[in-house]
């Protein structure tokens, strides 16, 4: 500021004494002292802003001294006062540390200039020479060398010998400090992170609400954000599924389910999912979103969404989740072992409860609250339902989490609700998306809340006896592992039922060929032949065991596809037979291509999981014919 006030105080003097005694040209003097004010205004400005240096003084001191040297030059005083252009670099020096070696050749080469300007063609004269002469020499023996004084620590004694630091040293010391700027930075990314991990791992343990539900709790409250939501993969599509959501999350978000690509890289898939979330978003809603996509293992496992509205603090939340995104995904993983463990294990139970409740219960509808209550348990879905048909209508036995009769509603090629559904042979239902599917109504779906649904029939001798129910809220809530704990739930509570309401019945499920072949001899109904393709190629690809749990595991599916009194055996050669009684061609031959169907779905894998190969079958159906006893003795063989 001072100089500022310096600078405009010399334009003021130069304008005054160019008019008030003619003794500069006003016509020069007005456009000098112009110059002089915006040269100590710009100077100002950077000093303002910290962006003045001493290279920058140096410059500007340059141009005061062409200044001096052309208002002398036009009042025809370059021979008397021309030493004064070596002020301003004098000063700048001084004030700013600016090098005078490299000021002093321009100060004195603006004496020539400004001759040069006002004598046109004269020869410099001796006196002039010798002030531009004088002038580098006095910048020149101005030259100094910098001098830094480090201060000793008070414990010892203080130095008076300053300690001169060469260029060699003061790069080693600048390459240092970049050196350990840059390890502090490091140290407080880790120690930043740490311990945003030490309270996301916290989610791990509490009984007051599911894992996923604490986990995005969490994650809202370390990132910051308004409101958040984690999705995860789908088993049965490319396709992100809600498995928690904070409460201030939109309904809308938490409602859809996200088709995607996992062939994709994660940007774009991430891009993809912002689109599809816009295209969902109500007009009333103001918030925005970002997406994390969660990887494991080069895997992409899940999604956090985030939601704020100010868009700066959710590049906040964003930058923090993507710093806790790789231990998200593995939690997740660890997560979801542990629920297939789980699953399983309660699986076993309801088998176990299953087969002893018999005994214990007297009548179908005790059996049914107790199967209700143990599969709502198992596959954590919002409707879990057992009816029990009587002709054309349903009967209610067990019902667990909120009432949905989303069966009465829908609409087959061969009627409207329950009795539209006998009519098309009972299939088993599975709605991975009850808002778009043609047999469900949307509003209803939507009045219903009901955003995936499943329907397994229990199965009798010709027909089902009732059916399972379930329903979840968001759409793909129902997925692969809910669906075979399903099956396995209709088809022990299907025979469970035959077995309490009593009666004679024949033998049935898993035999030997001597056993099977006694039980086909002499009955009505179909044969089905089923034959593993590729066996050896496949024994010795991913070897013998992981063929044999493949096959066991399609006998099992089998098992649970069997109508009432029916039965399949394994011969020695390595294929199946399976008994169907009182079905026909057709009917045997649709039950055929089904089963090869749900072969498909198994795979071969090898120990690591690196590799796996659909298990292919063959499938002939036909009818049996009880005056062919060679068959039996096949059969037996």
């Amino acid at each position: 500021m001072v100089e500022l006030g310096i600078r405009l105080l010399i334009a003021g003097a130069v304008l005054f004494v160019a008019g008030m005694f003619g003794a500069l040209g006003f016509d020069f003097a007005w456009k000098a002292a112009l110059a002089t004010a915006s040269i100590a205004f710009f100077g100002w400005r950077l000093e303002v802003k910290g962006l003045k240096n001493p290279g920058v003084a140096g410059f500007i001191a340059v141009a005061d001294a062409f200044t001096i040297a052309l208002l002398l030059g036009s009042a025809d005083q370059l021979g008397n006062f021309g030493f004064l252009v070596l002020a301003p670099c004098a000063f700048a020096a001084a004030r700013h540390g600016s090098q005078p070696n490299f000021m002093a050749p321009l100060a004195g080469s603006s004496l020539l200039v400004a001759h040069s300007a006002f004598h046109q063609g004269q020869v410099p004269g001796p006196f002039l020479l010798a002030q531009a002469a004088c002038v580098l020499a006095v910048g020149l023996l101005l030259s100094h060398t910098k001098v830094v004084t480090v201060t000793a620590p008070q414990t010892e004694a203080l130095s008076d010998d300053a300690i001169v630091l060469e260029k060699e040293d003061y790069f080693e010391m600048r390459e240092n400090f970049r050196k350990l700027r840059d390890a502090y930075r490091d140290l407080e990314f880790k120690s930043r992170k740490g311990r945003l991990l030490t309270q996301l791992d916290e989610a791990r343990t509490g009984a007051d609400e599911k894992f996923y539900y604490r986990l995005v709790n969490k994650l809202k409250e370390l990132t910051g954000a308004d409101s958040a939501a984690l999705y995860t993969v789908a088993q049965f599509a490319d396709q992100f599924v809600v498995k928690g959501a904070t409460a201030g999350f939109p309904t809308e978000y938490e409602e859809a389910s996200l088709q995607t690509d996992l062939n994709l890289a994660p940007g774009q898939i991430k891009h993809k999912m912002e689109r599809a979330l816009a295209a969902v978003k109500s007009d009333a809603d103001r918030s925005r979103v970002a997406n994390v996509i969660l990887i494991e293992s080069g895997k992409i496992v899940g999604m956090l969404t985030l939601g704020h509205t100010e868009l700066d603090k959710l590049a906040d939340a964003q930058a923090k989740a993507e710093e806790m995104a790789g231990y998200v995904a593995s939690m997740i993983q660890m997560e979801s072992r542990r629920e297939t463990e789980r699953r399983r294990l309660r699986e076993t139970e309801m088998l176990y409860e299953v087969a002893t409740v018999t005994s214990g219960s007297t009548n179908p509808t005790n059996l049914a609250a107790r199967v209700a209550r143990e599969l709502f348990e198992t596959i954590q879905v919002d409707h879990v339902g057992i009816y029990l048909l009587e002709g054309s209508e349903s009967l209610m036995l067990a019902n667990q989490g909120v009432r949905v009769r989303m069966l009465d509603s829908m609409q087959f090629a061969g009627g409207e609700g329950v009795q539209g559904w006998i009519n098309t042979d009972a299939p088993e239902l599975v709605i991975f998306d009850a808002r778009e599917d043609h047999r469900i109504d949307a509003q209803e779906a939507l009045k219903k809340r009901v955003g995936s649904f499943a329907v397994l029939p229990l199965p009798g001798a010709m027909e089902p006896i009732g059916y399972i129910t379930a329903a979840s809220h968001s759409r793909g809530g129902l997925d692969i592992p809910e669906l075979e704990a399903l099956r396995v739930a209709s088809v022990e509570l299907a025979q469970a039922i035959r077995r309490l309401k009593g009666g004679a019945h024949a033998a049935e499920g898993v035999m030997t060929p001597s056993e099977f072949a006694a039980r086909v001899k002499g009955a009505n109904g179909s044969l089905v032949y089923l034959e593993p393709l590729k066996r050896e190629q496949l024994a010795e690809t991913f070897g013998r065991p992981a063929l044999n749990l493949a096959l066991r595991k399609f006998v099992s599916q089998i098992r649970r596809r069997l109508p009432q009194g029916g039965c399949v055996c394994r011969r020695d050669e390595g294929d199946y037979i399976v008994f169907l009684p009182g079905s026909t061609l057709s009917a045997a031959t649709s039950w055929a291509n089904d089963a090869a169907a749900s072969a498909s779905m198994i795979a071969v894998k090898t120990p690591d999981g690196s590799a796996k190969i659909p298990l292919a079958l063959r499938a002939k159906a036909a009818e049996l014919d009880r005056q062919e006893s060679e068959v039996f003795q096949e059969i037996s063989a």
